[in-house]
């Protein structure tokens, strides 16, 4: 393996090339050129990673950080952090939910198609927190009325079903 000095031609960002992740050399390997920097950065946490590789920030285009979906320290997007409380809701009621035999191949396609779209319904969001909460009741021996979740999960569903 042939070692270059990768300082005077780098492809990088300039925040890359500044950061303590930059070895300013690259390796020559039968698959192409492995660039220390890249290797640094594979360890680094992922809003790291997102920040330092990010090429609109390269480019001054900071208004771009308005809608990015990616976690980072200069992301702007204010949806972003609803966006992600509900994923961390969704994800903590999936794994309870689980507990209680609801296969988890069903549970993480629905999770799934909505983390995808970027947003949850919140009456989704309530109607899994209902029947994780009612799960909860009925395993742990405590009477619940059926009857009144049914109701109250209907009219969840008709408000989920008018909203699409």
């Amino acid at each position: 393996m042939k070692e270059i000095n990768c300082r005077e031609n780098c492809r990088m960002t300039k925040e890359l090339r500044e950061s303590k992740h930059c070895t300013g050399s690259a390796r020559l390997t039968d698959s192409g050129l492995v660039f220390g920097c890249e290797e640094s950065l594979s360890a680094a946490p992922q809003e790291d990673k997102n920040f330092l590789t990010c090429v609109f920030w390269d480019m001054s285009l900071k208004e771009r950080c308005l809608s990015c979906p990616l976690k980072c320290k200069n992301n702007k997007n204010e949806d972003f952090e609803r966006k992600q409380i509900e994923i961390k809701q969704l994800d903590e009621v999936l794994s309870k939910m689980n507990n209680f035999g609801i296969t988890a191949e069903y549970a993480h396609k629905i999770v799934d198609k909505h983390k995808k779209s970027g947003s949850m319904d919140p009456n989704a969001l309530k109607a899994l927190g209902l029947s994780n909460t009612m799960l909860n009741i009925g395993m742990s021996g405590k009477p619940y009325d059926i009857s009144s979740f049914q109701y109250i999960m209907k009219d969840l569903i008709k408000k989920i079903n008018q909203d699409k």
